[in-house]
Order: structure tokens, then sequence, then C-alpha cells
């Protein structure tokens, strides 16, 4: 069947949601871009419009449409954030360095007194 945009129009919106004549247009648009859609554009004599014949659409135009939506819908994980350490106390960083102090002396055999944090 050849039909002018105004009658696929009417068509579309007779069988589904109303809409805009910019809508069907840009579907058509899509339409000639794909390598999947078949479909001739030809200008009446009488009018000087275009009537638009659809002669072939592979299965593949339409479920590659449905994955870019599927793909563009999804949403990006969130990451985590990386909450930072709390500040040490002065006894814990006394402790820590005592502890290091202590290691370093039963591996190696030499005591190396730590510098501590004065309260």
């Amino acid at each position: 069947r050849r039909l002018s945009m105004s009658q696929i129009r009417e068509e579309v919106n007779a069988k589904f949601k109303k809409q805009t004549a910019k809508n069907i247009a840009r579907r058509i648009w899509n339409m000639f871009r794909s390598p999947y859609v078949e479909i001739e554009k030809i200008k009446c004599q009488a009018t000087g419009k275009y009537l638009y014949h659809l002669k072939n659409a592979q299965k593949n135009f339409f479920v590659s449409g449905a994955i870019t939506r599927a793909l563009k819908s999804a949403r990006p994980e969130k990451k985590k954030t990386v909450k930072p350490r709390p500040a040490m106390t002065k006894e814990e960083i006394n402790a820590c360095r005592l502890a290091n102090a202590f290691h370093s002396a039963l591996s190696t055999g030499v005591y190396v007194a730590p510098q501590l944090i004065e309260n």
C-alpha cells in the first residue's frame, strides 16, 4: 500500500495512542536510515506530496529498537561511596607506635624507642 503522511497518521492514531505528526515523521525517518527496512518514497504528481511504500521490514528493525531502548533506560550502577577512616586519637597512635617498636625489637633484636605524642 502507498500511504501519504496524513493517511499514516490517521491509521496509527486509530490503532494506537494518539501520536503527533512530528513523532510519526521521526519514526519514518528512522525506518529510512535503518538497513533492515526497505521503504520507497514516491512524489505524487497531482498533489506534490510524498507517498511512502513500505516494501519490506525485517524483524531485526523492531528488535534492535527495543534493545537500544532497554539499554538507554537501564540505570547505571551507583558507585558505593568510600567513607574515610575516622581520625586516630593520640592514645591509639602511641599504642600503634609502641607495638611496631616491640615487633621490630623481636624481629631484629634491637629496640628503637618510638617517638610518642605528648598529651
